[in-house]
């Protein structure tokens, strides 16, 4: 390839890509704009400031919070299965995929925060590209362009950019439906099986690729060949780290034990709505009063994230339904941080686009998207726990 063609590749692959390239670079300026300005305006609480990792850098310090401990133990040292607090969390609740290539990344790179922080961002990066893609395939230019807007001010997107394993967890879970999108089964799976490794729901990708396999063979035994076999791949992710655990520990399960730690433990929501509505009336604070409405809130989401997969059924397509309904049905067990779970369920943010017809309605979704992203960053850069 001479200068001329190579020059003519990166203008069409700029003229395809531009929209959601720029979207990500306008939202990555603006939180961590935000990030930096608050952090540097408004020091974190007292009681927060052992999670204080970068001090004397405030462009990083607000998205190595909560969790990112727990990948930098795994990424240095590896599984312990040892109680590092006095819930007794333990580090086999997480999955190995995203700690793997942050310690493959930090072989280059000296700082090992830094390498989480560069993956979750490029990985996003991507995913909005490869994105944009499959919904131009079944979507006119307008609900992917929305789409692209919707998901990226997500009140809880903010995850996206911090040392968390979503960003990941959506290449992998859209690389998976890409190449499912063109026939590609081997690739398709190798990608489920790398959600499946970074997070347990990701063993749901097999279900998707499955019925969307079907779909595109009308539904007609006639048409199934032998390459529908390749989707078996995908349960690797999942199966590998549970030999891993069983080999090592002697129990495969240890993923889902170790969750029943207290505070991991989200409870029945009947119950944690009766203590929330019992702690905000009796209250005597705003400060009290938020996490019992910000509990309420995760489980009118469920219902509504719901609700929206139900009735854009047809619209979204089968396969996309029928996969972002197990999601939110399977990520309501863990209803505690339900507005994290839920930004990775991309046909959720297809539906938004389908259903917000008019202009007026997409514009409202945004700006109050935006002020609910804008609210929740703060939080979450200052140490306080969002989802």
């Amino acid at each position: 390839m001479n200068y001329s063609e190579k020059t003519s590749y990166l203008r069409q692959w700029w003229n395809d890509n531009n929209f959601p390239v720029i979207v990500f670079s306008l939202t990555w300026l603006w939180l961590n704009l935000l990030s930096c300005t608050m952090l540097y305006l408004f020091p974190m609480r007292a009681a927060s400031l052992n999670w204080c990792i970068f001090p004397q850098n405030i462009f990083l310090e607000g998205w190595v919070r909560w969790d990112a401990g727990w990948y930098l133990g795994i990424a240095e040292s590896g599984y312990t299965n040892i109680a590092k607090n006095i819930e007794g969390q333990k580090d086999t609740a997480f999955f190995p995929l995203y700690p793997l290539f942050i310690r493959a990344l930090n072989k280059i790179i000296p700082n090992v925060y830094f390498c989480g922080v560069l993956i979750s961002n490029i990985s996003f990066l991507a995913a909005l590209i490869l994105l944009f893609r499959i919904i131009r395939m079944n979507y006119d230019i307008k609900v992917a362009k929305q789409a692209i807007i919707l998901i990226s001010v997500y009140p809880f997107s903010l995850f996206y950019r911090a040392m968390y394993t979503e960003s990941l967890f959506i290449l992998l879970v859209v690389s998976a439906f890409y190449f499912g999108e063109k026939k590609k089964w081997i690739f398709a799976s190798i990608m489920a099986a790398g959600a499946g490794a970074t997070r347990i729901v990701g063993f749901l990708t097999i279900a998707g690729l499955l019925v969307l396999y079907l779909d595109k063979s009308g539904w007609d035994r006639k048409k199934i060949r032998p390459d529908i076999l390749w989707i078996a791949l995908a349960g690797l992710g999942v199966g590998s780290y549970m030999l891993y655990l069983s080999i090592t520990f002697g129990n495969p399960l240890l993923f889902a034990t170790n969750q029943t730690a207290h505070g991991w433990n989200a409870g029945t929501p009947l119950e944690t709505a009766r203590e929330s509505i019992s702690v905000f009336l009796s209250a005597s604070t705003l400060v009290e009063r938020f996490y019992p409405v910000l509990r309420l809130f995760y489980i009118l989401l469920f219902f509504l994230c719901l609700i929206f997969c139900i009735i854009s059924w047809k619209k979204l397509g089968i396969a996309y339904a029928s996969w972002a309904i197990l999601m939110v049905l399977l990520s309501f067990m863990g209803w505690k941080s339900m507005g994290r779970y839920t930004s990775t369920i991309f046909p959720l943010f297809i539906s938004f686009a389908l259903m917000l017809k008019k202009e007026i309605w997409f514009k409202t979704a945004v700006y109050l998207s935006i002020v609910l992203l804008t609210f929740f960053t703060l939080l979450f850069t200052h140490a306080y726990w969002v989802a």
